[in-house]
């Protein structure tokens, strides 16, 4: 008897249940058909949300990514450079002096006028300030390098050049977006800037340089610079 009342209980109240859901699920039903508006923006929302979070997690992607290239691309090319080849060029002060006043005062320069009395657009400008406002890269060791130029003067003037960009490159472009567009837009020029980003690829080329300086210190091996 127990059993038998378990077994016509059950079936009893499972149907009981789903009334009761179909119940509740119709009248939603029906509340969104006459006000669709709400589930709309829900489903609208969380497509948002998933483009945003794939694209968040596509730069992060992109962004470690790159700086992890950067590393070792000025890491091989430091590690290649001899240290006291190093020690020597930074006795060249002419050289250096030189190399830095071209680079944070008349590139600069050269990118503003470009900016100001040509035909580029807003983005276009402020890309070109960036660029004429940067240090030197990897790529000027990468060309020494092919080309058999002086290899230690090239590493030398990136790090130097990378450190004093700390300062140099806001101040320039804090000075030349000021001219370059109005003046109620210069705060959004440099406010539009990733300067987050600006600094750790700045750490990584300080830090890859100091890596490969270190290695090509301790290292005596040709077959690592070979590999690097």
């Amino acid at each position: 008897l127990i059993h038998n009342k378990h077994m016509v209980s059950g079936p009893l109240v499972l149907t009981e249940t789903r009334n009761k859901q179909s119940n509740s699920v119709g009248s939603s039903l029906s509340t969104n058909r006459q006000n669709p508006t709400p589930l709309l923006l829900n489903k609208h929302y969380c497509i948002q949300h998933e483009l945003h979070t794939q694209t968040v997690s596509m730069m992060s992607f992109n962004e470690i990514a790159g700086n992890a290239l950067l590393f070792f691309l000025v890491f091989g090319m430091s590690a290649t450079v001899d240290i006291h080849m190093l020690l020597l060029q930074l006795k060249n002060i002419k050289a250096i002096l030189m190399g830095v006043f071209l680079q944070f005062a008349i590139l600069p320069v050269l990118g503003f006028l470009v900016v100001k009395y040509g035909t580029l657009d807003r983005s276009a400008g402020i890309s070109l300030l960036v660029v004429t406002s940067s240090p030197g890269g990897s790529y000027s060791n990468w060309w020494c390098s092919i080309f058999n130029a002086d290899l230690a003067l090239s590493v030398t003037m990136t790090a130097i050049s990378t450190l004093l960009s700390v300062v140099l490159m806001p101040a320039n472009l804090l000075i030349y977006s000021r001219y370059a567009f109005d003046h109620a837009d210069d705060a959004d020029v440099v406010d539009s800037l990733d300067f987050n980003s600006l600094f750790i690829a700045l750490t990584v080329v300080i830090s890859a340089i100091g890596l490969g300086l270190f290695a090509s210190a301790k290292v005596h091996s040709y077959k690592f610079n070979i590999y690097a």
